[in-house]
């Protein structure tokens, strides 16, 4: 039997399979179409983002007001899960680069996860 493939993920790697498949059925799956915002800075932040297919760009507007380009996620990644554990608002906006397809896990689940497998 193959590795499963949310296990790649560093907060799940210490999950059984059995914890795993568990996890992914709490998984929600959208689609986004390129240009379109996943959430936007200041917005609170509600549930843990990992990229299944396509690219997604974080911008973070500084104080001057020129948006700044600071990370591109792609295929396996989490992005933004830091406002997740410290309770504050994104600190960026996530806008899909490409046609995107994510896996939405809800605050709550996440949260539940972290301290089961924490060591």
């Amino acid at each position: 039997m193959g590795m499963h493939p949310l296990s790649r993920i560093s907060y799940f790697s210490r999950l059984t399979e059995p914890e795993l498949a568990g996890l992914e059925s709490r998984l929600v799956e959208k689609r986004f179409a390129k240009g379109e915002t996943l959430f936007q800075e200041g917005d609170p932040a509600t549930g843990l983002w990992i990229m299944k297919s396509g690219r997604v760009s974080i911008l973070r507007s500084p104080l001057n007001g020129m948006t700044l380009l600071t990370e591109a996620f792609r295929d396996g990644e989490v992005f933004c899960p830091l406002p997740l554990l410290d309770g504050k608002p994104y600190p960026c906006t996530a806008t899909a680069a490409t046609d995107c397809v994510m896996w939405y896990m809800p605050a709550s689940d996440f949260l539940a996860v972290m301290r089961r497998s924490a060591p």
